[in-house]
């Protein structure tokens, strides 16, 4: 699946008759509940377990369909996001390489 598709797919789970998902309140909460839920994967309480590699994905999954969704809100195409933060992380790689 590309990220064009992933993007309207995601957007299909928005409620539009729902004013809070319009509301950054409702994204704030959102994003701050699904990284909870990466960092509880990513460092469990029990140091002897290992990351579970399945749920982490899940979660994964679950804090990029917000991103997404919050994209689509504000009419951003996901795709081209990407595409800029990969230039700009290429950009920032190269200049630490000449200092």
């Amino acid at each position: 699946m590309n990220i064009t598709d992933f993007q309207l797919l995601a957007s299909l789970t928005l409620d539009e008759r729902k004013s809070d998902q319009m509301n950054i309140d409702f994204f704030i909460e959102k994003l701050k509940e699904e990284t909870q839920e990466i960092l509880f994967e990513l460092f469990p309480s029990n140091p002897d377990k290992s990351v579970d590699r399945i749920k982490l994905a899940y979660e994964l999954g679950d804090l990029i369909r917000v991103c997404s969704q919050l994209a689509t809100l504000n009419e951003i195409n996901l795709s081209e996001v990407l595409l800029d933060n990969l230039d700009k992380m290429e950009k920032r790689f190269k200049d630490n390489q000449t200092d």
